[in-house]
């Protein structure tokens, strides 16, 4: 089998560069699969918390009466907040999981782009319902510092819930 893990023995020297890499055994699942389904796995509870962040979203379409128009954007949504979450893990954490297959440092870069995501939904969820547009280039440079505090803070907060949504 072509596949690798980390071989299980303790060496002299911790951290990643005591660990070597050994042919996986029959039936054993390589690091990087494993590493691959908790992506996945992570990925599918952050569309869930973008959801409930993004919910603020849905309550501006109240005026919308009971037509195909609601079931419109409530597919709209879902949609667009698994792309929010699936695209950053596709197009940076699969290429560098396929590069580095080592979970301390995956899960870390896992965490900081899920953080990432969710700071910039929540500020533009509020930017979205003070002026009822989105962030973009142009509305970006015209954040004032205090926006730019509090995206900080939501950073930090999404960091420590990311955090514990990882493990």
């Amino acid at each position: 089998m072509l596949a690798w893990r980390t071989s299980g023995r303790a060496s002299e020297r911790r951290g990643l560069l005591g660990e070597r890499l050994v042919p996986a055994r029959q039936g054993e699942m390589s690091i990087r699969r494993r590493l691959l389904r908790w992506s996945n796995r992570f990925a599918l509870v952050n569309a869930a918390l973008l959801a409930v962040v993004g919910l603020r979203y849905l309550w501006y379409y109240f005026t919308l009466t009971p037509s195909p128009a609601w079931l419109y954007a409530i597919v709209a949504f879902m949609g667009h907040v698994a792309m929010l979450a699936y695209i950053p893990i596709v197009l940076v954490l699969v290429p560098v999981t396929m590069l580095i297959p080592r979970p301390p440092v995956i899960l870390s870069f896992g965490v900081f782009l899920a953080s990432a995501v969710l700071s910039f939904l929540a500020l533009d969820s509020l930017v979205f319902a003070e002026n009822r547009y989105h962030l973009g280039i142009l509305t970006i440079t015209l954040l004032a510092p205090p926006s730019w505090a509090f995206f900080a803070l939501y950073f930090l907060l999404g960091t420590a819930i990311e955090a514990m949504l990882a493990v």
